[in-house]
């Protein structure tokens, strides 16, 4: 879960440091089962260390975390203490831990990440465990969900289970709206015209004023490729192949939609960056969004609304709709968090319990109880508590599109490395120092060479 994940969030500020090896495996599927119950009790006392995720905020995870590690304690025996280390520090930890022999017995691994932690060897698939556990009910989990914890590193081995799920929307300021007269994206939405174009068209209408006293159509870009991704799929176009052996970035519907993207900012002036930026979304993304109510819209996930909620009233109204369509289509993408068993974890089946468990109604309440998070199971969104849990400007139909447009982008065990490459290129394009098409000539064989490389096949 992210606080307040936007364009450029700290969740794709990933680790440029982590171990990218290559690896190999045979792909495996998770087992369907027959209903959505809590694991098996551990047949005693024992106790786990991981490395935890960030969340919602300090004051909202104490609300969530505590109180559902106690009661998974109260029900298998498990107690579960966490080793905080900052979240992009995570892979460089678990290298340094796993190497001098004191692994913890699980750790959050973001999606991006999973390529390169698998092929060093730091955590264990958990198909073993899947097969044999009869209440896990994995069919009733959204697949892409899944999709985001197999690894191709690995020949699709699935190293994780989704907890938390908050699939790209767009959030914008009403109250910014109706001040200058401007039709809502809901509007939009229900004319069948929310598209990417309708958003620089819009964005321009409420890019107003100067100094301390301007307002922005759009809240900031990013160089994230698994945010990039869905504008490059709404535009016909594609990452890399589905073999991961060569990318197609350099490719028309790629380069235009990226360039696109760009022009939000150095053609059209409609969304800050740098220091403008930061005092409008900063690091506290939702709650400076609010607090400024200088910014229109932004591309955000469900974490952010319990900050939003925070702060809605008479001076501020925040709405939420569905992310843009293209001209295929609506595609929309996650950041959906999981813990793994570590390489060597002293206590694998409690950390698997933990895992599963995390998955069931019974500890998804305890995020719906702030509002912070989508269900990670199908029965779960058409569940009462779940809509009991939305505010009254947060559309259930918004987080059910959401949750089926999700696609998850493969990620290779060189990621990090292609995306500091391409972010490195791209950043040039968002300055306005360079354009898509002179930077791709020079990028497409770097990133090339490095997929090759995460293939084990350098020529």
């Amino acid at each position: 879960m992210r606080q307040g994940e936007r364009d450029g969030s700290r969740r794709e500020r990933i680790s440029r440091r982590s171990l990218i090896l290559a690896g190999a495996g045979v792909l495996a599927a998770a087992c369907d089962r027959p209903s959505d119950t809590a694991p098996a009790p551990a047949r005693r006392e024992v106790e786990i260390t991981i490395l935890p995720a960030g969340g919602f905020g300090t004051a909202l995870d104490e609300q969530v975390f505590p109180p559902a590690y106690a009661r998974f304690q109260e029900k298998t025996g498990v107690k579960v203490s966490t080793l905080k280390v900052p979240e992009n520090d995570i892979p460089d930890k678990l290298t340094t831990m796993v190497a001098g022999g004191t692994p913890p017995e699980g750790s959050y691994i973001h999606p991006q990440w999973v390529g390169s932690v698998v092929s060093a060897g730091l955590v264990t698939p958990i198909e073993p465990y899947v097969t044999r556990d009869r209440s896990l009910n994995a069919g009733d989990m959204f697949p892409t969900l899944l999709d985001y914890f197999r690894s191709p590193t690995s020949g699709g081995k699935l190293y994780g289970l989704a907890y938390y799920s908050g699939p790209g929307i767009t959030i914008y300021n009403r109250t910014l709206f109706d001040r200058l007269g401007v039709k809502t994206p809901d509007q939009w939405e229900q004319e069948g015209r929310w598209t990417w174009e309708t958003v620089q068209d819009v964005a321009t209408r409420l890019t107003k004023g100067t100094g301390a006293e301007k307002t922005w159509g759009w809240g900031s870009t990013t160089n994230g490729l698994n945010s990039l991704d869905v504008l490059i799929w709404a535009n016909g176009g594609d990452v890399w192949d589905k073999e991961l052996t060569r990318t197609r970035l350099g490719e028309p519907a790629a380069t235009d939609a990226l360039q696109f993207y760009a022009d939000l900012r150095t053609r059209y002036g409609v969304v800050a960056e740098g220091d403008e930026a930061s005092s409008l979304l900063g690091s506290t993304g939702a709650t400076a969004f609010r607090s400024t109510g200088r910014v229109a819209m932004y591309f955000g996930i469900k974490d952010a609304i319990p900050a939003l909620a925070s702060g809605s009233g008479p001076g501020f109204q925040p709405g939420v709709a569905p992310l843009p369509k293209g001209k295929s289509g609506r595609f929309d993408r996650n950041g959906p968090n999981s813990y793994m068993i570590v390489k060597d974890s002293r206590q694998p089946e409690a950390v698997y319990q933990l895992i599963a468990w995390m998955t069931t109604s019974e500890y998804q309440a305890f995020p719906f109880k702030i509002g912070g998070s989508i269900p990670v199971r199908r029965s779960q969104l058409q569940s009462g508590e779940f809509r009991r849990s939305l505010q009254s400007w947060e559309p259930f139909d918004v987080w059910k599109e959401a949750a089926d447009a999700d696609r998850a982008l493969p990620i290779s065990a060189q990621h990090i490395e292609i995306q500091r490459v391409f972010g490195a290129a791209y950043d040039q394009v968002r300055a306005g120092t360079a354009t898509v098409k002179e930077i791709m000539p020079a990028l497409v064989p770097q990133i090339d060479a490095l997929l090759r490389s995460a293939k084990g096949s350098p020529s």
